[in-house]
């Protein structure tokens, strides 16, 4: 029988710093598929209205800008867990 291969061990910088690449992708890194998607279209909304309507611009550059803070900060602090988790063998 073949074992499995190891997890690595969540890394909390490396799954924040993707989510500065695009929102959502440090999730998806992390196996949380719904919430890497939901960043992603979010993101994805706020861009289509930069598009859109060019007079709410500044609106959808804060909106971008919030969901990639936001992303970040969820992306870190879940590998963080995750990790600390592991290290006191749970």
């Amino acid at each position: 029988m073949v074992a499995a291969p190891a997890m690595p061990k969540p890394d909390p910088v490396a799954d924040a710093a993707l989510n500065l690449l695009w929102p959502g992708v440090g999730q998806l890194s992390q196996g949380r598929t719904a919430s890497g998607i939901a960043f992603a279209l979010e993101t994805l909304f706020w861009v289509g209205l930069c598009v859109a309507l060019p007079d709410w611009r500044v609106v959808g550059e804060v909106g971008i800008v919030a969901i990639t803070l936001w992303s970040v900060v969820d992306a870190f602090v879940v590998a963080r867990r995750r990790r600390r988790a592991l290290d006191a063998g749970g």
